[in-house]
C-alpha cells in the first residue's frame, strides 16, 4: 500500500512537467545582432516538406493585414541563387515563391544593402492559408559591414503541433523561433 502514494506522486510529477513542445517554446528571444544582416552575409533557407519560401504580397497574420516587402525590394538587398537543379522562383507581379517544396534557396546580402533604403526584410511560406498567414517571420534589418565578419544564416522549418508550422533561425545557442507571435 505504500507504493500507491509513490506511484501517484510520480504520475503527478509527469503531469506537470512541460512537454517537449512546451519546452521548445521556452527560449531566449532573438537578439538584435541575430536579426541584423550585413553585406556578404549568406542566408540559406532549407525548408522541409511541405514548405516553400515567399517574398512579397499580403497575408492576414494575427487578424491583421501584413504586407511583405515586394520581390523587387528584396532584390535590392539580396542576391538570390537557386541550386542549378532547381526550377526558378515563380514570380507573379510583386510576389515570388519557390516553385517546388522543399526548395533550398541561398542568398547573399549585397554590398550596399545597408544603404538601399530597405528598412526591414521578412518573408513567409509560399503555400496559401494557413501556412502563409501563420508563418510570417519577424523582421531582419540591414547594417554596415564589420571588417572581416561574415555570417552564414541558416533558416529551417519545423512542424511543432499541426498545423503550427514555423520558421526557425539556427544560432550558436540552438534553434530559435523566427515566426512572428
Amino acid at each position: 500500500m505504500k507504493m500507491i502514494p509513490g506511484i501517484f506522486g510520480l504520475i503527478v510529477s509527469f503531469a506537470v512537467m512541460p512537454s517537449p513542445v512546451q519546452a521548445a517554446e521556452i527560449q531566449t528571444p532573438l537578439t538584435d545582432e541575430e536579426l541584423t544582416l550585413r553585406p556578404g552575409d549568406t542566408i540559406t533557407w532549407s525548408p522541409e516538406n511541405p514548405h516553400r519560401i515567399r517574398f512579397g504580397g499580403s497575408v492576414v497574420h494575427g487578424g491583421n493585414m501584413v504586407r511583405l516587402p515586394s520581390f523587387d525590394t528584396v532584390k535590392k538587398v539580396l542576391d538570390i541563387v537557386l541550386m542549378p537543379t532547381m526550377p526558378p522562383l515563380e514570380v507573379t507581379g510583386e510576389v515570388a515563391k519557390s516553385a517546388t517544396a522543399p526548395q533550398k534557396v541561398v542568398a547573399t546580402v549585397i554590398a550596399d544593402a545597408h544603404m538601399a533604403g530597405v528598412t526591414e526584410f521578412f518573408f513567409t511560406c509560399g503555400f496559401n492559408e494557413p501556412h502563409a498567414n501563420n508563418m510570417v517571420t519577424v523582421s531582419f534589418k540591414f547594417a554596415a559591414p564589420i571588417s572581416g565578419q561574415r555570417r552564414n544564416v541558416e533558416i529551417i522549418t519545423a512542424e511543432v503541433f499541426p498545423p503550427n508550422h514555423r520558421f526557425l533561425l539556427k544560432t550558436p545557442a540552438g534553434e530559435k523561433k523566427l515566426t512572428r507571435p
